[in-house]
């Protein structure tokens, strides 16, 4: 029986018949006999999954047919890698790599989709159920972007897709324009078709993921708001009608195993056990493993968790899953044993009357109170603002309290904590301010790390765990530096990790403090930390601290930085990462930011060279033209700069590999927009120019460069409309500079920005402002 086939036969006809665009095998090789090598002796990869995940949906059987006759994961088109279903799916493995893939496949077994398509941390995922035409559906899976997002009709058509995508290596083998465009239309006309049919709630992986969320944040520790999640999970009819299909279907038999054993359904949990005692799904059989020695006490681990933190989870559910999620018996078992809260303490009630009766005589009294209890209620999702001073933010109200909170204080917050300490953060007992008002009762970091010891922070999440490093903040001492200095490591250790369980706040705090483990710290990220979109905010705040503190151990980093393009113009970041770099190494970084300026400027030429080249404005020159044509500068050697700076680690080549001919380069660079790699340009030079300007402002070569940059961006500032405020920042970067390197003899230059009327927009607000007092320093300074 094909338990993830086609969902209805009648429609299934009709939309072969009506539809051009048909998925499966044939459509599938199209594809694959272009791309891929055929493997000299067939492999059996069906079997080993049929074995692990049942029958699947017609496409996805035929993708791994196809699997087996071709060598499919080692062909790579756009760059991105083809798989099969990954059937040696663990809990435990999911838990100890933190890869993306790893969280995707585990995401997807629970939605009944595995991920077919890997493109660095994105995964397409496609439907083990087939369509009415039999097509697995696909869908994206990404960290950022908790969910499951459809983006193809068909696994043949996302690989269809991948192909027409791939703008090199496969370009020789594309469909042609024509067959390209009628495929297209055929597509959109199937896909429009097949979505019009639907799948029982247990087969669609959109619906499964919503039900599952709760699942993969209890397991996985990542997620939202846990008790909205919880809401949204399976209720008890969900089993009573799925429980026939558990044997057969793993991803039903992996998450009921789960839920009776967190909702503690003792009946529905052993009856389930019984369904898969024969299964032969690793996920699975892990999970039966799991909950049986969970449920006899036995000590296990899952990830950093143990099974005592894990029965602790099972017990805080019990307040949690609304009633009608749960059986009778369940219900029954509820009200008898009453709600499982835990009641305010005498001591707490007479401390909170005391301070109310205070509050009428002493307004900070009053509105710490007003504070306290705003974010007392814990959870996910951050409280409103304050209702205090027009609306406070809830950062700023952590801070006030902690200003305000004195002894009195002492025995609330201490049994707000205690209540704290065993739930996880997206409980409602788990309130905000807590442990920074703590901090600030005890007011000595030994007392405080005591308080802390005895609490524990097993429970504590990212949300509280960054309260906690700012609470340490709050202290000087060399003990409380060593505690920032560890969380601060411990988060190195998962730079390249999607999944974290530290937050960035220790990073943050030991910045901010010049000690050795600071500077420690500023080398690490800035040599180690790739500058994607997780690290990128902590590796500008450790360039810009290593310029302000002088750190000699960072100028390796720092080149790095201003190589690699840390920052941004529009923040004014890139040029504050330019001049960190000149004020810490000084002069002998002159040479490494003249070879930058050279390499960028040359890029441009080269782009404008290929498009001249393309148009046909190029015809008939010989390649001695294009070669004086691409030289780098008049008159400058950039091998001999290169040579010069290598050992200081400028890692820059700007060749005469790079002067071969126009013909040459004209592949690279036909397709680049030289206009917007001018401005680009611009903008960049603009901010390497404000750290040579505060190491040598008069000097000849730099003073050309400076005026050719104010003669492309002053029509720009001038300009009928508002100009950006990255061409705003790249003018503040040279004026700047001026003032930095106290340059002379740039009055008559700067003249025509201080009365230069700018437009604004509201983004861009004060920046004329700026431009103008800082045009007005340096010609002060020059006089």
């Amino acid at each position: 029986m094909n338990d993830y086939g086609p969902q209805n036969q009648q429609d299934a006809a009709c939309l072969r018949d009506s539809a051009s665009f048909v998925p499966g095998a044939a459509r599938l090789e199209d594809v694959l006999c272009r791309i891929a090598e055929r493997r000299e002796a067939g492999v059996p990869f069906l079997t080993r999954i049929r074995g692990a995940l049942g029958a699947l949906g017609p496409e996805l059987e035929a993708w791994c047919r196809l699997f087996e006759r071709y060598e499919m994961e080692v062909c790579d088109p756009s760059g991105v890698e083809l798989r099969l279903p990954n059937v040696e799916l663990t809990l435990r493995e999911t838990l100890e790599t933190a890869a993306v893939s790893s969280l995707a496949d585990l995401v997807g077994f629970y939605a009944a989709c595995s991920v077919v398509v890997q493109a660095d941390e994105m995964s397409y995922l496609a439907s083990w159920a087939g369509s009415a035409s039999g097509a697995s559906r696909v869908y994206t899976f990404h960290p950022n972007d908790w969910g499951l997002w459809f983006t193809d009709g068909a696994l043949s058509a996302r690989l269809y897709r991948l192909l027409q995508e791939d703008r090199e290596v496969y370009r020789n083998v594309r469909f042609d324009a024509e067959t390209e465009a009628a495929i297209d239309a055929a597509l959109s006309a199937f896909e429009l078709r097949d979505r019009a049919s639907t799948w029982s709630a247990h087969l669609d992986p959109p619906a499964l993921f919503e039900r599952s969320r709760w699942l993969i944040h209890a397991l996985v520790n990542v997620g939202g708001d846990f008790c909205r999640e919880v809401a949204s999970a399976a209720p008890w009819s969900s089993y009573a009608g799925e429980r026939a299909l558990i044997p057969r279907m793993p991803h039903l038999a992996a998450y009921w195993l789960w839920s009776h054993f967190f909702f503690e359904e003792t009946e529905a949990l052993q009856e389930t056990l019984e369904l898969t005692q024969t299964t032969k799904n690793p996920l699975v059989q892990e999970t039966r493993t799991l909950v049986r020695e969970l449920g006899s006490k036995k000590r296990t681990k899952l990830g950093h968790r143990t099974s005592e933190m894990i029965l602790e989870r099972r017990t805080m559910f019990a307040e949690e899953v609304p009633e009608h999620l749960l059986s009778e018996a369940s219900r029954s078992r509820r009200r008898s044993r009453g709600a499982s809260s835990i009641g305010e303490g005498s001591t707490e009630q007479r401390a909170l009357s005391a301070l109310r009766e205070a509050g009428r005589g002493e307004p900070l009294v009053a509105e710490a109170l007003v504070i306290l209890e705003h974010l007392s209620t814990g959870g996910a999702r951050r409280p409103d603002p304050v209702p205090i001073r027009g609306g406070m933010a809830v950062d700023a109200a952590m801070d006030r309290l902690a200003e305000l909170v004195d002894a009195r204080f002492a025995p609330v917050i201490w049994a707000r904590l205690q209540r704290a300490a065993r739930v996880p953060d997206t409980h409602r007992h788990a309130g905000w301010g807590l442990l920074l008002a703590q901090a600030a009762i005890v007011g000595d970091f030994e007392r405080f790390e005591q308080s802390v010891t005895a609490l524990g922070t097993q429970h504590l999440g990212v949300r509280r765990l960054t309260e906690l490093f700012r609470a340490y903040g709050r202290f000087q001492e060399p003990a409380a530096t060593e505690a920032l200095a560890r969380g601060a490591q411990v988060w190195l250790n998962q730079l390249d990790d999607w999944i974290r369980t530290v937050p960035d706040e220790p990073v943050r705090q030991l910045l901010e403090r010049d000690t050795l483990r600071s500077h420690e710290l500023m080398t690490a990220l800035l040599e180690r930390a790739p500058f994607t979109a997780p690290n990128w905010e902590m590796c500008v705040r450790a360039a810009c601290a290593a310029g302000t503190l002088r750190s000699k151990r960072a100028i390796a980093g720092l080149r790095r930085a201003v190589q690699l393009k840390l920052g941004r113009v529009e923040d004014g970041t890139r040029a504050r990462i330019v001049v960190a770099l000149a004020q810490v190494e000084g002069p002998a970084c002159d040479a490494f930011l003249r070879v930058c300026v050279r390499a960028a400027l040359e890029s441009v030429e080269r782009a404008a060279l290929g498009r001249a080249v393309e148009s046909g404005h190029a015809r008939g020159r010989g390649d001695g033209d294009a070669e004086r044509g691409l030289a780098i500068g008049a008159g400058v050697d950039a091998d001999a700069d290169v040579g010069a700076c290598a050992g200081a680690g400028a890692n820059i080549s700007v060749s005469a590999g790079h002067r071969l001919g126009a013909r040459a380069d004209v592949d690279v660079v036909a397709d680049v927009d030289v206009d917007d790699l001018r401005f680009t340009t611009e903008k960049d030079v603009a901010c390497l120019l404000s750290g040579l300007l505060a190491l040598e402002p008069d000097d000849p070569e730099t003073r050309a460069w400076v005026l050719e940059r104010f003669r492309f961006f002053l029509p720009i500032l001038r300009g009928r409309r508002p100009p950006k405020k990255d061409s705003l920042e790249a003018v503040l970067a040279i004026l700047h500079g001026l003032r930095l390197g106290d340059g002379r003899g740039w009055a008559d230059e700067v003249r025509c920005f201080e009365t230069l009327d700018i437009k604004e927009t509201r983004s861009t607000h004060g920046k004329g402002d700026e431009i103008r007092e800082a045009a007005r320093a340096v010609r002060r300074q020059s006089a």
